[in-house]
């Protein structure tokens, strides 16, 4: 029976090569060509009563007393066996510990010559380590006095505070990034809904920004923008733009409405405040003022406010939102070819460089009367548009109607919402005004 009173653990190895390892406290029965060796042993074994007999010369000899064990295997009968561990000494056995060698017996890379020796010193390190237990706890610091606790309970109270004001001001942090993205979110789709417009209340709010710029590019100063407003030109117009955007796509370009300039003479000015730009031919006495119309026979407009000034007089140009459809492009040195006839069969407009030509009235919408002064101001100055006679009533009163009938709701924004789920949030159903409203809230 192999028992293991020590630290380490024994591995034995059965006579058909099984293995077992023999932890501490447990044993093991040994039997006629078994083996058993210390597990990593960095201590020396006490062993009684073992019958080594692996050879013939040591043939019933038996060992008491310390001998190093290592990487030993015996291969006789073993009984009676009894492993306990005698100190710390040793490192794993190089050689043959054979109790019948003269010389100290090797043990790792000490030499033991004296096993009384060995006990000694181990004698003399367990008293070193008791005095060093003693020296560390003698060491260890008093208890506080009352003061000190009173003290100490002061400053833990202290670090608490500290720490809950830190955690709050995280929070607070927290909560201003959270702000800040909602209100960059909001502002991009306030741009989104300034640059693309989905509506015709929201096209003339879309519009003053751009006019603003265009006028500033071209060095002249607006003195008066006034808006205009016709529910019947209004409603035309946005039955002609849900057709493009059927036909073309709702994000397409031939369906997006542009800014565009008009120039024409003051004396015209009032009616087409009133019934909005004619086709010249559709209507009697409407034709074109200063040719047959080069490019085709419609209404005339440019992006570029400077080619669309020049043909105005008492310096008033219509600006006005179109939608062009699809776009027949004529080279602007062929003024004969289309010139006095009808729009081309499969297009919706002609463009002819910076100018293009409107050929149904539905297409166009008039915003604004625009006064401007040749020059433009050095201290930068930029008007408020002003509306005529009670026609900004009218038309604040038309958009109120309208989201009063379409019943739109505010959108309630969580503060924790990602930039992804702001762009799939009901801000899209937000119209200009309230936009800026939301915006400025966060703000």
């Amino acid at each position: 029976m192999l028992e293991v009173a020590g630290v380490n653990p024994v591995r034995i190895r059965k006579a058909d090569g099984a293995t077992r390892l023999v932890r501490t406290g447990e044993s093991a029965e040994l039997t006629a060509g078994d083996g058993f060796w210390l597990v990593r042993s960095l201590y020396w074994i006490a062993l009684d009563g073992v019958d080594w007999g692996s050879s013939a010369g040591n043939a019933g000899r038996r060992i008491s007393g310390l001998v190093p064990l290592g990487d030993r295997r015996g291969t006789s009968s073993v009984t009676g066996v009894s492993l306990e561990f005698a100190g710390l000494f040793g490192l794993d056995v190089l050689g043959n510990p054979d109790p019948q060698a003269s010389g100290p017996e090797m043990c790792g890379d000490m030499v033991v010559e004296d096993v009384d020796a060995a006990f000694a010193q181990l004698a003399q390190d367990e008293a070193l380590a008791r005095k060093l237990a003693q020296d560390e706890k003698a060491a260890a610091p008093l208890p506080p006095l009352p003061e000190a606790q009173v003290q100490m309970a002061e400053d833990e109270a202290l670090a608490r505070a500290l720490a809950e004001a830190e955690a709050e001001a995280e929070a607070e942090a927290l909560r201003l990034e959270a702000d800040r993205k909602m209100a960059a979110a909001l502002e991009a789709a306030l741009q989104k809904e300034l640059a693309n417009p989905r509506d015709v209340a929201t096209l003339a709010d879309a519009f003053v920004q751009r006019i603003f710029e265009s006028m500033t590019k071209m060095g002249k100063s607006i003195l008066k923008l006034q808006k205009l407003s016709s529910e019947v030109l209004e409603t035309k117009f946005e039955v002609k733009w849900n057709e493009y955007m059927a036909v073309y796509g709702a994000d397409s370009e031939e369906a997006r409405p542009r800014l565009a300039f008009h120039g024409t003479r003051s004396s015209a000015l009032a009616s087409i405040a009133a019934k909005g730009l004619v086709v010249p031919g559709t209507e009697p006495g409407v034709k074109h003022r200063t040719d047959s119309g080069w490019y085709g026979r419609g209404v005339y407009f440019s992006p570029n406010f400077s080619v669309a000034s020049a043909y105005a007089s008492n310096s008033q140009v219509i600006v006005a939102a179109v939608v062009r459809g699809r776009v027949l492009s004529i080279p602007a040195s062929d003024s004969t070819t289309y010139r006095g006839q009808p729009c081309e069969p499969g297009y919706d407009s002609h463009e002819a460089g910076n100018e293009w030509i409107m050929f149904q009235a539905e297409q166009i919408l008039p915003l604004f009367l625009l006064t401007f002064a040749h020059g433009k101001r050095a201290d930068g100055w930029a008007p408020e548009y002003l509306p005529g006679a009670n026609a900004l009533e009218k038309f604040e009163a038309k958009v109120a109607a309208k989201k009063k009938a379409r019943k739109r709701k505010r959108a309630a924004i969580p503060l924790n919402m990602s930039p992804e789920e702001i762009a799939a949030s009901p801000l899209n159903a937000l119209t200009v005004a309230e936009l800026k409203d939301e915006l400025a809230a966060r703000l």
